[in-house]
């Protein structure tokens, strides 16, 4: 997979999100890394979440960017779990 590091941090955290149950998991679970990305992510709209209940979740326009970063990287496996083997 090609990339600069930051993109591979982002794919890799993009990845994670889109795994986990209902596409969320714990603020407390993350790294500090994964940490200083959640400004960044919020602004473009691919992650939303609340302090409040400690939750950071994937949102819909996150998982497009991630399909998308799959297909950029060319990460065919993962794109192929993405969408069901649906793209190529």
């Amino acid at each position: 997979m090609e990339g600069t590091p930051k993109q591979q941090l982002i794919y890799e955290f993009l990845k994670k999100m889109a795994w986990r149950k209902n596409m969320a998991i714990r603020l407390s679970k993350l790294s500090q890394e994964e940490l200083k990305l959640l400004p960044e992510l919020k602004e473009k709209d691919y992650v939303n979440f609340d302090s409040g209940i400690d939750l950071v979740w994937l949102t819909v326009d996150g998982y497009v960017y991630l399909k998308e970063l799959a297909k950029s990287m060319g990460d065919k496996e993962e794109l192929a779990e993405l969408t069901g083997g649906l793209e190529s």
